[in-house]
């Protein structure tokens, strides 16, 4: 007689256990697909949007002065660049916005410099968007790297600008690219 269990559907045939054991396992409410759990429902459809803006070529930014833009990268779904410092967002939804600036340090120039997001003219609020770099060093000068990112609700037909907070900022000399934001719409 064979080693495995008898099941009583079967009759005692072995092979039967098997295929009961089987439809067990599948029809399992946690290994079957189910479309209500853990699905949520997506409202609509997304319409992706982006864009990339950055400066070649040295700026001096005062404080409460927007970064103005030399060049446009790529850029999709209604974000462009409406002016030199302001970039036009169309659609309305969570975006992620990532910032670099290049930033002169040297005993003539900044010993800080803080940059910030500003939407419609009003800083991200909570001073989540604000970054800052200080070298106090007597001998210092060096090109900084200042960066900065976050996740923000942008209304439609806004205007976003990387403003300087609190101090002059000097970005650094030649031809490199001397700041860059990217926007990302999420959702």
């Amino acid at each position: 007689m064979s080693d495995h269990k008898k099941c009583s559907k079967c009759n005692s045939k072995p092979c039967c256990c098997k295929l009961e054991n089987k439809n067990k396992i599948q029809n399992n409410p946690i290994n079957t697909f189910n479309p209500t759990i853990n699905i949520p429902e997506l409202p609509g459809s997304f319409s992706p949007a982006f864009g990339n803006f950055f400066r070649i070529g040295f700026q001096t930014i005062p404080p409460n002065t927007a970064m103005i833009w030399t060049n446009t990268g790529a850029s999709s779904g209604g974000v462009f660049l409406a002016s030199p410092n302001q970039i036009g967002v169309t659609q309305e939804g969570f975006y992620y916005i990532h910032y670099t600036v290049s930033v002169e340090m040297s005993t003539l120039t900044n010993i800080m410099a803080l940059m910030g997001i500003f939407i419609n003219n009003n800083e991200v609020p909570n001073l989540q968007s604000r970054n800052a770099v200080t070298n106090v060093e007597a001998d210092r000068s060096e090109c900084t790297n200042l960066t900065g990112g976050t996740i923000v609700f942008i209304p439609a037909n806004a205007l976003v600008e990387l403003r300087s907070i609190l101090n002059t900022i000097e970005t650094c000399a030649g031809f490199d690219i001397a700041g860059a934001i990217n926007l990302i719409k999420l959702s």
